[in-house]
């Protein structure tokens, strides 16, 4: 068993242990160190044989380098000091104790990706590192997850910084250059020419090449696999490595060979392993392809891609629940985006058009101005978000949640270099599995929510509809009151006219109060429909109100129905996360057995029981996982669904309530102002009557037998006989008395034509959101 030689090395200031590795490169290695007086901890750079056989130009440069580099996400030089006994130079740097962004790709963890903000945290640092340089006209020319190191923050998020200027140089924004540096999975096509197929080329190379090797690292990190990957390997393929990058369609971000001499599989969208949102996703993937473009003329420039991803970082989340396939969504919106840009994102995401959209969040319909800008809605979080349905179709046929990717296949050989490797891929499975069963909870906790919500909305529409229904009676009673007062007025307007024009046989006259007539033909029989019809809204909507208010019957509905699916009782994520700490430990154990090389007996017995044990927890996880939590979620979802399915029936019962009361309303409407209508014109017909030249000529005369005037009528006469003077008196007094008659009802009847004016402003609309489902 060969044996590492382990060595203490120093400084005048510093100290390490050749134990303490931690990083390795091709011109040196990382330890870490400390300083001899204050004990503090920081990483040491050392320089190998290969390092020293560069020009001595090369070799000064990257000290140089990090000397006039300062800022939060660059790797701070604390001191260069020599060796004593080697005079050789060393890079004294701020230890960066989260490791290289490779070590934590290589985590089983992390082996689809990092999940969504730790995923932004990387962007955000890359970029603002990248500008710097960018500032300070330097090129990194060797960017790559080994040379992005984190740290750990105050606050305890991570920090990102750009280490190893080994490579670096400085460049003009047109300047070009002919050296070549770089690791070959992350170069430009053009670079992989030269540098790696050694092809005579004399091409030269612009500072834009750092950005294909960002979109490299940006499509490894989001989805913890690299976008270009030939069969056997980019190392071991190379030519086929050169065809995939340079053949790539324009807009395609990944290029994959499945098998040896098969077909290249292109995509434009990320896998559906990868951990980030769909709403994230459709933000990252324009900007992969805009930087991994191999023809220059497409290829975006750096301050497209800053100006992305700085738009990209400033965006607001909204966290969305589909109820009608219980998938936790994020829609990422720009702060001054208004409610119709985030229903057209809304859309995007759950194939429900914005005219269909319901929203509820918190128990009360989500209703914001039209106008206000997202930065002012309510904070949402993935355990409360916003409730969204389709308000016309309840289709509940297809519940969503994550498949996990198979397990490897477990032999009986027993073999240090490939049980690691096996070991690793049972622990990402695990970790995959780990994340679903607490996906599958909380997706079980909002369905059971969204039921209480929807609960809570639809007995405070059916209170609101009760109050608009006892409005619209109001409403109707008053237009039929008016009714009333026109038609007293019709009748008492036709007693003094009656009165007045007794004799008179003047065609004028007998039109108008033919006109007057006509104010009032067909209008009882109308008034009484608007009654009749506000009659069977009453009947309907106390029918509503009983099963809805009174008997509660939602609540029945769904009653004992809180206890299908999972429980946060069971422990479901504790108890997969037992079974997945075993099985993060049985792959360290592997780890180091195979850096080992060989075990004695009782440790090659002790690694074959641990192989057992690793196939027997792994498939207690994925069988848990698939056969009792996804039956359980899908057993929740199919109450759900049949809850929402009868709870619409109750809401399109609701709808045809309000299209009752709105057609009410709008007979109601109508008739009122036709009433003013009539009331008006009646006033001034019978005017134009009384201040005719036919009534000034006319002396008094003998009203008609059938004329009942309010007091005692004048005696009856021959017409051709003159009225005696007490005669002339009493049909006065009889005039006067119906016009007192007339006035009290014109007053009572503005009295009601007020109230109508009132109640004209009443709207539906405001009470109750379910105009949509009526034709479902």
């Amino acid at each position: 068993m060969m044996q590492t030689v382990v060595q203490m090395r120093s400084t005048p200031h510093y100290v390490w242990s050749t134990a303490d590795v931690l990083g390795q490169g091709a011109t040196g290695s990382v330890f870490k160190g400390r300083h001899k007086k204050t004990g503090d901890l920081c990483a040491i750079k050392t320089f190998n044989q290969m390092s020293f056989m560069r020009p001595v130009d090369v070799q000064m440069r990257e000290f140089e380098m990090v000397l006039k580099l300062k800022h939060r996400n660059i790797v701070k030089l604390l001191d260069i000091e020599e060796e004593p006994s080697t005079r050789q130079k060393v890079i004294v740097m701020e230890i960066c104790t989260g490791g290289s962004l490779y070590t934590i790709l290589d985590e089983p963890e992390n082996a689809y990706g990092l999940h969504e903000e730790e995923f932004k945290l990387v962007m955000k640092d890359v970029a603002a590192g990248m500008n710097y340089l960018r500032e300070k006209g330097i090129v990194h020319r060797d960017l790559k997850p080994g040379n992005i190191m984190r740290c750990i923050g105050e606050d305890s998020l991570s920090i990102y910084k750009l280490t190893d200027f080994g490579a670096a140089r400085e460049l003009d924004d047109e300047e070009q250059f002919m050296s070549l540096y770089g690791t070959e999975e992350y170069l430009h096509p053009d670079m992989y020419e030269r540098a790696v197929l050694r092809r005579p080329m004399g091409k030269s190379f612009k500072a834009t090449v750092d950005l294909w090797s960002i979109g490299v690292t940006f499509y490894h990190v989001a989805t913890g696999s690299l976008p270009f990957r030939p069969y056997g390997g980019a190392r071991r393929n190379k030519e086929v490595m050169f065809k995939i990058t340079t053949e790539k369609p324009s807009g395609a971000i990944s290029g994959i060979q499945h098998t040896e001499d098969g077909r290249l599989e292109w995509s434009r969208a990320l896998p559906k392993t990868c951990l980030l949102s769909r709403g994230f996703k459709d933000l990252l993937t324009p900007l992969l392809a805009g930087i991994l473009e191999c023809d220059s003329m497409k290829m975006w420039t750096f301050e497209m891609f800053f100006e992305e991803v700085t738009k990209i970082l400033n965006m607001d989340i909204i966290h969305i629940f589909n109820i009608s396939t219980a998938t936790s969504l994020r829609v990422y919106v720009n702060p001054t985006d208004t409610f119709a840009n985030v229903q057209e994102l809304v859309a995007v995401q759950t194939d429900i058009p914005a005219a269909r959209q319901e929203m509820i969040f918190d128990s009360y319909h989500f209703a914001v101005s039209h106008t206000d800008p997202a930065s002012t809605y309510p904070k949402t979080s993935p355990d409360n978000p916003i409730i969204v349905l389709d308000n016309v179709h309840t289709d509940f046929s297809r519940a969503e949640y994550r498949e996990l990717p198979k397990l490897p296949r477990f032999g009986t050989s027993f073999s240090l270099d490939n049980d690691a490797p096996l070991a690793k891929v049972c622990a990402s499975v695990v970790w995959d599995c780990q994340r679903s069963t607490a996906a599958l909870l909380l997706q079980q906790n909002v369905m059971r929510k969204a039921v209480k919500w929807f609960i809570c909305v639809m007995s405070r529409e059916t209170e609101q509809l009760r109050t608009d229904t006892h409005l619209l009676g109001i409403k109707v009673t008053n237009s039929d009151l008016a009714l009333r007062r026109l038609l007293d007025q019709h009748f008492l307007h036709g007693k003094m006219l009656a009165l007045l024009c007794y004799g008179t046989s003047s065609s004028d006259v007998q039109r108008k109060q033919g006109e007057l007539q006509q104010l009032v033909d067909g209008k009882r029989e109308c008034m009484q429909k608007i009654l009749d019809e506000y009659a069977n809204c009453e009947k309907q909507m106390k029918w509503v109100e009983e099963r809805i208010l009174v008997e509660e019957t939602l609540k029945e509905l769904w009653k004992d129905k809180d206890t299908v699916g999972t429980q946060e009782k069971d422990r479901s994520v504790e108890r997969t996360q037992y079974v997945l700490d075993k099985v993060v430990a049985t792959f360290l154990q592997f780890k180091k057995d195979k850096s080992l090389k060989r075990l004695s007996y009782n440790e090659e017995q002790i690694h074959k029981f641990e192989k057992q044990k690793l196939s027997a927890n792994c498939i207690k996880a994925v069988s848990a996982y698939a056969d009792e939590f996804v039956p359980k979620f899908k057993h929740l979802y199919a109450e759900v669904a049949r809850w929402f399915q009868k709870a619409f029936l109750y809401r399109q019962k609701l709808a045809k309530v309000v299209n009752l009361l709105d057609k009410v309303s709008t007979a109601s409407d109508q008739m009122a102002g036709n009433l003013q209508q009539s009331v008006q014109k009646q006033h001034r017909i019978v005017d134009s009557i009384l201040t005719s030249d036919v009534l000034q000529n006319q002396g008094p005369s003998q009203p008609p037998s059938d004329v009942t005037p309010p007091i005692s009528a004048p005696p009856s006469v021959a017409p051709s006989e003159p009225m005696s003077h007490s005669e002339v008196v009493q049909l006065q007094a009889s005039v006067r008395a119906v016009r007192e008659e007339i006035k009290l009802s014109m007053a009572e009847a503005e009295e009601s034509t007020k109230l109508l004016r009132q109640l004209g402003g009443f709207s539906l609309e405001n009470g109750i959101h379910v105009e949509g489902v009526a034709n479902g």
